[in-house]
């Protein structure tokens, strides 16, 4: 016994969804954005100040796509930031960077999906 099955517009099908899924990474792109603007006003609250150019320096870069691909990072640029963070052989680490990456993870995931929900029907 056998039984065929044809399926017609599988091809229109998946050129649809593939058109869906491409549609939808501008919004988690944005999502991205809120997220990681998020870890970085935690890390600013948590980093330590003296002069203030670390808290300054820390900033959410841009969220750039490519391809299918959204990225996007929290960046503390003061030149000392690394010695802070990590501590050195002579100064302790007082991380900011990491614990606020760490406190909204979820955040930032959170805000990817509602950015992708408010595009579905």
């Amino acid at each position: 016994m056998k039984i065929d099955f044809h399926l017609e517009g599988a091809q229109d099908c998946r050129e649809a969804l593939a058109g869906f899924a491409a549609s939808l990474l501008p919004k988690a792109a944005r999502g991205m954005a809120d997220g990681l603007e998020a870890m970085a006003r935690e890390a600013r609250s948590l980093a330590p100040v003296d002069t203030g150019e670390l808290v300054s320096s820390i900033q959410a870069e841009p969220v750039t796509q490519e391809g299918e691909e959204a990225m996007g990072c929290v960046r503390a640029a003061a030149d000392h930031a690394a010695c802070v963070e990590l501590g050195t052989e002579h100064q302790p680490a007082r991380p900011f960077l990491f614990p606020a990456c760490q406190a909204h993870r979820d955040t930032l995931l959170q805000a990817v999906a509602a950015s992708i929900r408010e595009e579905l029907p």
